[in-house]
């Protein structure tokens, strides 16, 4: 867990929060960015539930609903065990998700209160494009304006 916040959780936020927009690969697709916010919905409204117990039907539609997103991974495991890695799946899922709500919280608390407000500026040089570093946390920079060569490794 801690390395998933603080190992690539937090940096891959603060790369994106630099680069001034979201990836859409690995797990910050729209669905999965929904799936963070259920999981923490479901949680705010399990806690809530102790003062108000009607909201656990909240809770539990929300789990569903979670469940119901990513139910092709979800059967995916049923079909190759029983109901208890079943049940542990979702559990674990669960908490990925709170790894990356957490990994998001800790990355814009970090990001604000370095007082940084805007992500790469690009700035045109010589016919090269290169990123120029507005005031914030010091992250690992991409390698920009290099041109990737083939590889006489690929078959045509």
């Amino acid at each position: 867990v801690r390395t998933d916040i603080f190992q690539r959780g937090v940096p891959w936020t603060l790369l994106m929060l630099r680069m001034g927009k979201a990836e859409s690969d690995l797990n910050v697709s729209r669905s999965q960015r929904i799936c963070v916010a259920l999981t923490g919905l479901t949680i705010l409204a399990t806690i809530a539930s102790c003062a108000e117990p009607r909201l656990l039907i909240v809770a539990t539609l929300l789990m569903v609903g979670n469940v119901a997103i990513n139910k092709r991974f979800h059967r995916f495991i049923a079909k190759r065990g029983d109901w208890k890695l079943s049940l542990g799946a979702i559990l674990l899922h669960q908490l990925y998700y709170v790894c990356c709500g957490v990994s998001v919280c800790l990355a814009l608390t970090i990001w604000l209160a370095s007082g940084r407000k805007r992500g790469v500026e690009q700035v045109a040089s010589r016919g090269r494009v290169r990123s120029t570093r507005v005031e914030g946390p010091s992250i690992a920079r991409p390698r920009t304006g290099r041109a990737k060569e083939a590889s006489p490794w690929k078959t045509k």
